[in-house]
């Protein structure tokens, strides 16, 4: 990719904003938009702004007849200039436009195609300055200032700011990644950086929400320290985004609990069935009623599986025969090695014969767990065909929290305001 500086200028019948514009910023690309009737200004602005110097390589568009009055079709041909250029092997960094010159639709068309490219605006403004002698009849004179390093897309940036807000906050990660990838490809460097680090974040907490849960500590950990250093250099972002970095602090800690207390994930904890609780009330607040449930069950196997581990240190999938209860070792048969698979119901009943706390209250709600078990088989994501809703979600979820006293409290993933966000990277 090219690091060279392209310029792009609307032409109009006067030439001195425009040199001033090429003499600012000493192009290494030039290219006009031009109408019939100001094409023939270019060999005159390039005289002027190179008197001794080689004029570097340059390139017309030409707005035919009364094009250039026609904003549609003075948009159009600044988006296929600001194409043309990328096609040539220069990226939106190097690319400056001023719309000084030309009709307003010119001006206009160039303004409106600049925030789709992510490219930097420049004009040249000028002040009247009057000669001493007021009755003079030559014209007045102007002092010309060139404004540059005005980036559009920052101010345009809002909406997507928000969607970023909304689909972080609503868990929809991949979606917020998206917008973290538009804000940095559009937005100049001050813009981008801290969306460039918001994007690793969502990347890990997209990773810890599918379970991939060392992957995503790490990630949401390197985001959020690339995130700090960032806001070290910028204060007024560092307090409005403090309540943001406290919170994915907060979830750090708790991330970092549960991977201790299940070793990268070799045995079952508590800690890991809160997480899949925690889970399936984040697929509520989505409305996948039927992906919630069918974590919930997961969570009760995983009681199950943990209490089974905690008590024997063996998996359920493998349980020695000798060490069943007797009522078990009438139903069951070992295999060739002396173990035997435990499905939910055994496992608990295996339990309740050691006088498990955990053991006693399945087997005591029966009744209660047997309707979320039928509830989850009748689902269209087991082996039904029926989509569940939110009322079936919070009834099984109340059975479930007052059976096993287990309500994913605590994992409350980090959100965003959008009104500390609007301002960030400005």
């Amino acid at each position: 990719m090219s690091s060279k500086r392209v310029l792009v200028l609307t032409v109009g019948t006067s030439s001195d904003p425009l040199i001033e514009s090429i003499k600012r910023h000493r192009p290494d690309n030039i290219y006009f938009l031009a109408s019939d009737g100001t094409a023939s200004k270019i060999d005159e602005i390039l005289s002027e702004a190179y008197p001794s110097n080689e004029i570097p390589p340059h390139k017309k568009s030409l707005l035919e007849g009364e094009d250039f009055l026609d904003l549609g079709r003075c948009f159009e041909h600044s988006v296929k200039i600001l194409e043309d250029i990328k096609k040539d092997g220069f990226s939106a960094e190097d690319i400056i436009v001023d719309p000084t010159g030309g009709s307003k639709a010119m001006s206009s068309g160039l303004l409106m195609a600049a925030p789709f490219s992510g490219v930097t605006i420049s004009y040249v403004k000028s002040k009247k300055k009057e000669y001493p002698d007021i009755d003079t009849n030559k014209p007045y004179l102007y002092d010309a200032k060139v404004v540059d390093g005005y980036h559009p897309y920052e101010v345009l940036a809002r909406q997507d700011k928000v969607g970023f807000c909304q689909s972080f906050n609503n868990y929809r990660f991949t979606s917020a990644i998206g917008f973290c990838e538009t804000i940095v490809k559009k937005g100049g460097e001050r813009l981008a950086e801290p969306f460039q680090h918001l994007k690793e974040i969502s990347m890990g907490y997209r990773d810890w929400d599918l379970f991939r849960l060392n992957e995503g500590k790490k990630i949401i950990a390197r985001g959020l320290k690339h995130l700090e250093y960032y806001l070290e250099k910028y204060p007024n972002d560092k307090e409005k985004l403090f309540n943001f970095v406290a919170a994915v602090k907060s979830n750090l800690l708790s991330f970092e609990d549960i991977l201790y207390k299940t070793k990268s994930g070799k045995v079952y904890s508590f800690e890991l069935v809160n997480e899949l609780v925690a889970n399936a009330l984040r697929r509520s607040e989505e409305g996948r009623y039927d992906d919630a449930v069918a974590r919930l069950y997961r969570a009760m196997e995983m009681i199950g599986q943990t209490r089974i581990w905690e008590i024997y240190e063996v998996e359920t999938s493998a349980f020695p025969y000798d060490k069943l209860s007797a009522d078990l070792k009438d139903k069951l048969k070992p295999n060739e090695d002396g173990f035997v698979k435990l499905a939910n119901f055994n496992t608990f009943v295996q339990l309740q014969s050691t006088n498990d706390e955990y053991g006693k209250r399945y087997i005591e709600n029966e009744s209660k767990i047997l309707s979320l078990l039928g509830q989850r088989n009748n689902s269209i994501l087991a082996h039904g065909k029926v989509p569940l809703n939110e009322k079936k979600f919070t009834d099984l979820y109340k059975i479930f929290k007052d059976v096993f006293g287990i309500d994913g409290s605590g994992i409350e993933f980090a959100k965003i305001e959008e009104n500390d966000l609007i301002s960030i990277g400005i």
